[in-house]
């Protein structure tokens, strides 16, 4: 294909600039021959303004003083006529006008009834400069005029004005007539220009408009928009590099695509909340993380200020120092009235010029940690403290002991019981915290399989059995006659179960003496759950005091619970024993009427049930 040169097309609109310029050169021409038009009416009326100066010497002299105007009438009139005679031939409106404005001639109006002069633009111009020169409306004769005025000077003196003035009417005409041809002229050279560069911009636009076209495809998100190569020259090679250049952009917008669906994939799935903004403060990203921390929208909160999507006044203190102080913030604020503890950390972010564009504010939810730092602290205090009375007491009665040789041997023994009662207490507060401990670390865990709950609930109220009859307490046990499976420990359920019969015993004696107190044990399941039940007619938990009685070494009344032997941490024990089977132990009580503990548990699918073998279903005991 033969390449043309875009040199030619280029110069061909060079042309086209050529006929236009001529419009516009004939177009100021005309207004150059319009200005010489003007410049020559001054001209006359400034020689026009001389000649009525000439004749109006003698006259102008005489008429400044009042009264010889009063006593001369009939010269004035003579005067005038002349001057309206003289007018008439020049075709110019010419006026005489004395010292003090007053007029003593006009070719047009009697001067009896014009105003003053004095205060005109062309004759102050003319006191200032020696000639006045003025376009203006004129109020006597309701037309623009074009006015010349100049003094008339008689021995060097000034003694009146010599005006002459001239309609603009006509020059108005001969202007329009000669832009009237000058825009007839241009119009037939930009008609000419029009068609021309009509079908020459047509031919030269059109692989542009193409362009243009598959450039605001690509803008809009057709990445596979390309241009056709309709020719071998410039604008050809131009459609070439574009079309390069989008397979380019095509590429790395994929690239870039891919990569962000994965950078907000991370954010998405992170816990850390992420908040981007910018250099204005107003956030760029936020991810749903950071939208639960702060309790908004992320979707909303893009495109808004920093300061108004969240009110908490440390994020917004540490953003503002990081932006004005380009370096990293770290700091930990109290979320929803203290509930919710958040570490910060705010970092700048650089442009690739390494300049400051914006920050990154890093959200970490260190609630539950605070909560078990909270929690160690008690628990070590608590020991410290549950330990220290039992190793106290018995450290006493030993040094007691050493220090009395003599002391008789019934005080001795009594002594010595009570050392071995402390230690015991001691020996069970320590079994207590390694149960506590295993069930609560997540690592060691349980060595979880299929039990079936009703025989560990079963020899843990066997074991009580004894203890109730000796205090005259009555246990009954309702077990299913069917086996209720779950995935569990059944040395880690009998102990939970022991625990709470273990207080159901202790203080249903209290309440009951000697009398016939009840405890109840039952073993059923629904439709998912396992449930195990141990209910008694015990001195019963107040409302208040329900919530906190699975905490560690809580007790409802301390010396009573010593009293007995209690050492804080059996409900703890249950509670956790639970958890760590997937299960919940909840209580309901009334004072003076008793407790109802519920275990519940999830049960195994019947496939799994079904794979265990079982010789008969248990009984339930009496």
């Amino acid at each position: 294909m033969r390449r043309t040169s875009f040199l030619r097309k280029l110069y061909a609109a060079y042309v086209v600039l050529v006929v236009l310029t001529t419009g516009l050169v004939g177009l100021l021409v005309g207004n150059q021959l319009a200005q010489v038009s003007l410049q020559e009416t001054k001209d006359r009326l400034r020689s026009e303004a001389t000649l009525l100066d000439d004749i109006a010497k003698d006259i102008t002299v005489a008429a400044n003083d009042p009264a010889w105007r009063l006593a001369h009438p009939s010269e004035l009139d003579a005067f005038q006529a002349r001057v309206k005679r003289l007018g008439s031939e020049l075709g110019t409106r010419l006026t005489v006008i004395l010292q003090d404005g007053s007029v003593i001639a006009d070719s047009e109006r009697t001067p009896a009834n014009m105003d003053n002069h004095a205060t005109r633009p062309e004759v102050q111009e003319a006191i200032a400069s020696g000639v006045g020169k003025t376009t203006r409306f004129s109020q006597t004769v309701q037309i623009m005029m074009m006015y010349v005025a100049q003094p008339i000077a008689v021995g060097g003196a000034r003694v009146g004005f010599a005006r002459t003035a001239i309609p603009l009417t006509v020059h108005d005409e001969r202007i329009r007539q000669l832009f009237a041809m000058v825009a007839i002229a241009a119009v037939l050279a930009a008609t000419m220009a029009l068609v021309v560069g009509f079908f020459f911009a047509r031919y030269v636009t059109r692989p542009l408009g193409l362009m243009t076209s598959a450039a605001q495809a690509i803008a809009g998100g057709d990445y596979r928009k390309r241009v056709e190569r309709t020719s071998t020259d410039e604008i050809g090679q131009l459609a070439e590099a574009f079309n390069a250049m989008a397979d380019e952009l095509e590429d790395r917008m994929l690239t870039i695509s891919k990569d962000r669906q994965g950078l907000l994939a991370i954010l998405g799935s992170m816990a850390e909340g992420v908040i981007a903004v910018g250099r204005e403060q107003r956030v760029t990203h936020m991810n749903t993380a950071a939208g639960r921390m702060l309790q908004v929208s992320p979707a909303q909160s893009v495109g808004r200020k920093l300061r108004e999507v969240t009110r908490v006044a440390e994020i917004r203190r540490s953003l503002s120092d990081t932006l004005q102080q380009g370096r990293e913030a770290q700091g930990e604020v109290e979320l929803r009235d203290g509930r919710v503890s958040v570490m910060t950390r705010t970092t700048p972010l650089l442009d690739g010029a390494g300049e400051l564009d914006g920050a990154v504010i890093v959200m970490q939810d260190v609630t539950e940690l605070r909560r078990m730092e909270t929690i160690r602290r008690d628990f070590v205090a608590n020991v410290s403290h549950e330990l220290k009375t039992p190793i106290a007491a018995i450290r006493g009665v030993v040094e007691t002991v050493l220090d009395d040789p003599e002391m008789k041997s019934g005080i001795r023994t009594r002594f010595l019981k009570k050392a071995r009662n402390q230690s015991h207490r001691l020996s069970n507060l320590v079994t207590d915290i390694l149960s506590l401990s295993r069930y609560q670390s997540q690592e060691a865990g349980l060595k979880r399989s299929i039990i079936d709950i009703r025989e560990p609930v079963q020899q843990a109220a066997r074991n009580h059995e004894t203890g109730a009859e000796e205090k005259g307490i009555a246990m009954q046990m309702q077990i299913s006659e069917l086996p209720i499976c779950i995935r569990g420990e059944a040395e880690a359920l009998q102990l939970a179960v022991s625990n709470l019969l273990d207080n159901a015993v202790k203080y249903t004696a209290i309440k009951s003496g000697n009398g016939a107190g009840r405890i109840w044990v039952r073993v059923f399941s629904g439709s998912s759950q396992a449930f195990i039940e141990v209910e008694d007619t015990g001195i019963g938990i107040a409302p208040g005091e329900q919530e906190r009685i699975f905490e560690r070494f809580y007790r409802i009344d301390k010396a009573r619970s010593r009293e007995l032997g209690g050492t804080g941490l059996g409900l703890a024990i249950v509670k956790h024993i639970c958890l760590s089977m997937d299960g919940m132990v909840a209580v309901s009580s009334e004072p003076a009427r008793g407790c109802l503990f519920r275990i519940s548990l999830p049960v195994v699918s019947e496939s799994e049930a079904a794979a265990l073998q079982y010789a008969l279903p248990l009984q339930p005991s009496a």
